[in-house]
């Protein structure tokens, strides 16, 4: 299962010069937070509303604690506005996002 979803997931992350980008589906106003892989695709459910930014930042905090890095690392791209995000983490190259990645959804 671990092989599998490594290689799925490689099509949601992207290396870039500083870091990597994310693909990923939020479902703002959900009973639960938390990061799932599900119907071939990313999606972090946030019980914070989509309002003034909410479920950005609780996005942002959350993937800030799976990658182990600063709040200040984490950057959405595009998206703001939309349940479709790309998000850049500073300073993680591709293979270690995926292994991070990895690590926390085996653990839920």
């Amino acid at each position: 299962m671990n092989e599998s979803l490594k290689l799925i997931l490689r099509k949601y992350i992207e290396e870039v010069e500083d870091g990597v980008k994310i693909f990923l589906n939020v479902k703002p106003k959900s009973r639960i937070e938390d990061l799932k892989f599900e119907f071939d695709e990313l999606v972090f459910y946030t019980k914070e509303l989509p309002v003034k930014g909410k479920a950005n930042t609780a996005l942002m905090k959350f993937l800030s604690k799976v990658f182990k890095v600063s709040t200040s690392a984490v950057e959405i791209i595009s998206g703001h506005k939309d349940r479709s995000k790309t998000v850049k983490i500073k300073g993680i190259p591709k293979d270690i996002a995926i292994s991070k990645l990895l690590n926390y959804l085996s653990k839920t």
